[in-house]
């Protein structure tokens, strides 16, 4: 069973809640069901920013609200068969790109989230040398990094 993870950027201008900085807001993508997170990390998270997260994943139905650290996100997910190729397509067709989960705080909560799940991130190595990210093409050079017990014990299971 894969899950598939895909994300897309969007600009908000916190002007219009009181707050005088920009953020950016991603919504990602785990398919069959149609995962849509919104997502936010921010240094020190108010607790007005904070309840307006969580009121509006109450507002959309199938939405669940997790929080880690500084790390607030939105859920609904699903499941689906995809290929990595395919996966990328379906992200795009949605607007989006498949998810990067580059912080801490950030794996933490995927893999909390995920155990053991067989994920599509946003790491890619066709027709390169070495994994790089696909929402800005920087590499990688420790990918398993993200998900050591997962990338061992695959590993294991494509050894034999």
């Amino acid at each position: 069973m894969i899950y598939l993870i895909c994300y897309k950027d969007i600009e908000i201008d916190l002007h219009t809640l009181g707050i005088v900085e920009k953020v950016y807001i991603m919504s990602y993508t785990l398919t069959i069901c149609l995962l849509i997170a919104l997502y936010r990390s921010v240094d020190s998270i108010d607790k007005r920013q904070s309840t307006r997260l969580e009121t509006k994943c109450r507002k959309n139905k199938d939405y669940t609200y997790l929080r880690y650290r500084n790390t607030e996100e939105c859920w609904k997910w699903g499941e689906n068969y995809l290929n990595y190729t395919n996966a990328i397509r379906y992200c795009q067709e949605e607007g989006a790109l498949l998810g990067t989960i580059k912080t801490e705080n950030e794996r933490t909560l995927i893999w909390r989230f995920f155990k053991n799940r067989i994920l599509w991130n946003g790491l890619d190595k066709i027709n390169k040398p070495t994994f790089t990210w696909i929402d800005d093409n920087k590499p990688e050079k420790n990918f398993s990094y993200y998900f050591p017990d997962y990338f061992s014990s695959m590993l294991a299971d494509l050894v034999g």
